[in-house]
């Protein structure tokens, strides 16, 4: 006997010290999962030692393992957890209470979930979806311990370490059941779940380095496009600019020298932060994970300001190209991904725990019946007593069987599934490649597909040939679209991408870019080639379309580009063949044009106009000139108009009539329009202050915000915050805010009237206003154009006859009439014979400047400019 108690006694130190060796090496080794999430397998030996050793020495232990690893950087707040959680086990095996998988359950209910909870919300921006998965896992990570803990329990503590070297305590069947149910059920959805987490991160990786590695090729690509000069700082933060994207995707771009110094950055904190030349953590070539320390009590807090960063460099500039993407967006989609597991997992082995006590209880039931008609046997048997044996214990062992088969059955018809369910994704994976390169109406290859056989056709070209881009649009497309609807116009779509593939051959290919507009590539030698080839597709549509019993006749405007004569990259090629298609429809319908660079550098001063105009308002290019506005008969000023100029930097002085429809065109004539009512209204009411004079100021006002924002307002706005009286302004609009004459224009007018402003048609005579629909238009005043009384001669009677026509009809509607473009003193006196209000023009004076203005009016006034400055 004292043998046998030495040797459990040297097998029970040999135990303690391995699970003492077991729970401080799982403290160093925490398989990770995905983001800083790692599952902690420590309890599972800390429990064990609880059992053999006491609660003492194993809550001493456990203080000293989990003290090492929060000194290893674990999240703190999820080792408080775990060392909670291991204390109310210990209390629970002290008590010797059973059932310490339900006890745990407990601890996660009454104090897990809510100080998980209290943690989320007090340790910073956690998303719901983050606090989710945090404890799916934990609680998984809980449960496993606990279930791993008793079985080692039962079947390696109890056997290794008997009461007696020849006593086995036996192991009750409902738990040899209920561990086996589980463990059959879990444990291949957690090794999928680990392998597929670990599948998800790589490939968030590699989506990461396609994205960003793409980007910057494109950028050096563009760098290298420029030529070996060295770029200016401005240059490069226009095209880290512009290569970056907003939220919710966000993508930062860093350009640096080879020293590592940012030049240009997407986003102007990355100037301070940006420290490329530490050490980042590894992820393929070129391509690393800048990954914060451990700051947080979360596991996962230092994973939100994680960046993954591609850096490439150029050889011929010296740029390192730093393509930053942050981890956070892939981070969601990967937990949101490993919640729908986690509770396809917790279903299923509810399921499966259900099944198996209800099967274990019928069992059991069986087995007690076979054990009560089996006991004291021979003593029955003597008695001539007949046991019961209509339940046979091989029955019950076999439907034992039978049942863990149908489980087993049940998760290879889950893995069927799967494997359908990879199979159709892979047949949508065949559906998604041919949306990717096809268009889904007409069938013929798209955008994507186009830029592919154009690089392919510029890498296969011969010495001789040339590859022609020819762009078509079909010309009033949106009319016949809005006239006989979306279904009709799909049909016109596809009727017109069948005539094109008519010419469809080796040397020709078609393509459709979107909406109406297709594309050609075609291959030839000869020059003579290409202009036959643009009027073969012009002729296609010689015969009309027939649409759901209407004929249809439509034309193209077709522009083309060659390579290599017009560029050689694709998109040079694409962008000249759009120019030379504008310049088609303006050469007329049906009409095709070859590019050439005239017309490429008209779009380019256009162009270069539009940008200058949005930056000229902030660099006070832009400024005001006044022209004054005269009684006819006694010369002397009456009021005046503001009149906007352009000083270019680089052009010098530009023509209002050169840049205000491209103003127009672009949208910027908003800012422009109310800064210079602002101004000028500002300047009028310095004037009053000064008493410089005491008269009314018109500005010019576009139409186009009549029907686009709430004009009322914004004048309301300018005119209380420069302080100027509303009777002291006026605004010249065109007829063409007329047009129309929506609800909405007439009422703002109105308004506007009723504020005491007055509305004056400007330029009368050479729009759409007849004189009927004067007397119903808030106007005050009529202005007539010069061109309305002169067409580049001298003043002829008949011109006369007409304005004191027009002016009389005027007049007689209780409008004042006033002209502008007064250069003569003969157009003087017919104005006065007509009792016109004021008069406007060179004749009178220029256009002048702030301060010339200022000497004009002190000069009618009598006064020195001196004495109003």
């Amino acid at each position: 006997m004292k043998k046998d108690s030495a040797e459990t006694d040297l097998v029970r130190r040999v135990c303690i010290a391995v699970l003492m060796m077991l729970a401080f090496v799982s403290t160093f080794t925490r398989p990770h999962l995905i983001f800083g999430i790692t599952v902690v397998f420590t309890n599972i030996f800390l429990i064990g030692l609880i059992r053999l050793q006491g609660i003492r020495m194993g809550i001493l232990v456990s203080a000293s393992a989990y003290g090492i690893m929060i000194a290893l950087n674990a999240a703190p707040a999820f080792v408080l957890i775990f060392f909670l959680e291991l204390l109310w086990i210990a209390t629970c095996i002290h008590r010797n209470q059973g059932q310490i998988l339900k006890l745990d359950l407990y601890f996660w209910l009454l104090i897990g979930l809510p100080l998980t909870a209290a943690l989320f919300f007090t340790s910073g921006s956690y998303t719901m979806i983050e606090f989710a998965l945090l404890f799916a896992i934990t609680v998984s990570n809980s449960l496993f311990n606990i279930l791993t803990a008793d079985m080692l329990d039962y079947y390696v503590m109890r056997r290794v370490i008997p009461p007696a070297k020849e006593y086995r305590p036996p192991i009750p069947f409902k738990r040899v059941l209920f561990h086996l149910t589980v463990t059959t059920v879990s444990l291949p959805f957690l090794i999928n779940l680990t392998v597929g987490g670990w599948h998800s991160i790589d490939s968030s990786k590699m989506n990461a380095l396609k994205t960003s590695e793409s980007t910057a090729e494109r950028i050096l690509s563009e760098l290298e496009h420029r030529g070996e000069e060295r770029l200016q700082t401005g240059d490069l933060q226009e095209i880290a600019s512009r290569f970056a994207t907003p939220s919710p995707d966000l993508l930062n771009i860093v350009i640096a020298d080879k020293e590592g110094v940012a030049l240009a950055a997407s986003d102007m904190s990355l100037y301070a932060n940006w420290k490329p030349m530490e050490p980042l953590k590894p992820v393929e070539s070129r391509f690393e994970i800048d990954l914060p320390e451990e700051t947080t009590l979360l596991p996962t807090g230092r994973w939100h300001d994680a960046n993954y960063v591609y850096t490439a460099s150029s050889d011929k500039q010296e740029y390192l190209i730093s393509v930053i993407l942050p981890v956070m967006p892939y981070q969601t989609a990967i937990f949101l991904e490993y919640i729908y597991q986690i509770l396809y997992m917790m279903a299923s082995a509810s399921i499966a725990v259900c099944l198996a006590l209800c099967i274990n209880a019928w069992l059991e039931r069986s087995l007690k019946r076979l054990e009560l008609n089996s006991s004291r046997l021979p003593v029955k048997l003597r008695q001539m007593a007949v046991p019961d044996w209509s339940s046979s214990g091989i029955l019950e062992i076999d439907s034992l069987a039978h049942n863990f088969k149908s489980i087993s059955d049940e998760l290879l018809n889950r893995f069927e599934e799967m494997e359908s369910i990879n199979s159709r994704l892979r047949v949508s994976e065949e559906k998604l490649k041919y949306l990717a390169y096809y268009d889904t109406l007409t069938g013929l290859p798209n955008r994507l597909r186009f830029r592919q056989r154009l690089s392919e056709m510029i890498r296969d070209t011969g010495f001789r040939e040339k590859i022609a881009v020819l762009f078509v649009d079909i010309n009033r497309f949106k009319e016949v679209n809005d006239a006989l609807g979306h279904i009709s116009g799909d049909l016109l779509l596809l009727k017109v991408s069948l005539r094109f593939e008519q010419l469809a051959d080796e040397q020709c290919e078609v393509f459709r870019l979107g909406g109406d507009e297709f594309i050609f590539l075609y291959k030839y030698i000869s020059d003579d080639d290409l202009p036959e080839m643009a009027k073969r597709i012009g002729r296609l549509f010689d015969s009309p379309l027939e649409l759901e019993g209407n004929y249809i006749y439509i034309t193209l405007s077709i522009g083309v580009s060659i390579y290599p004569e017009h560029g050689i990259s694709q998109d040079e090629i694409v962008r000249k063949a759009d120019m030379a298609m504008y310049a088609a429809r303006e050469k007329g319908e049906g009409s095709y044009y070859i590019f050439n660079r005239d017309r490429e550098n008209a779009m380019n001063e256009t162009v270069l106009l539009e940008n200058g105009l949005r930056t000229a308002l902030h660099e006070e290019q832009l400024y005001l000139v006044y022209q004054p506005k005269v009684n006819p008969v006694t010369g002397r000023m009456r009021g005046y108009e503001a009149l906007i100029r352009w000083n270019h930097p680089e052009l010098g002085a530009i023509p209002p009539s050169k840049f205000i429809p491209i103003a127009e065109a672009s949208g910027v004539i908003a800012d422009i329009d109310f800064w210079m009512l602002r101004e000028a209204c500002r300047q009028t009411k310095e004037w009053h202050e000064l008493k410089v004079h005491k008269l009314p100021i018109s500005v010019n006002l576009s139409t186009k915000h009549f029907y686009r924002m709430n004009i009322v307002g914004r004048i309301h706005s300018i005119l209380r915050q420069t302080g100027l009286e509303p009777h002291y302004l006026g605004l010249e609009l065109t007829e063409s805010v007329f047009m129309n004459q929506t609800e909405q224009v007439v009422e703002a007018l109105q308004e506007l009237k009723r504020m005491g402003i007055e509305i004056v048609i400007e330029e009368f005579g050479t729009g759409y206003t007849s004189l009927s629909r004067l007397r119903h238009l808030p106007v005050s005043t009529v202005k007539l154009d010069r061109t309305f009384f002169h067409n580049g001669e001298d003043l002829t009677e008949d011109n006369a006859s007409v304005v004191k026509g027009i002016a009389g009809l005027v007049n007689s509607m209780g409008l004042k009439v006033t002209a502008e473009g007064i250069e003569t003193e003969t157009e003087q006196e017919l104005f006065v014979e007509l009792n016109c209000e004021e008069l406007q023009g060179n004749l009178f004076s220029p256009p002048l400047d702030s301060r010339s203005f200022e000497r004009y009016a002190a000069a009618e006034q009598g006064l020195h400019t001196e004495e109003i400055i």
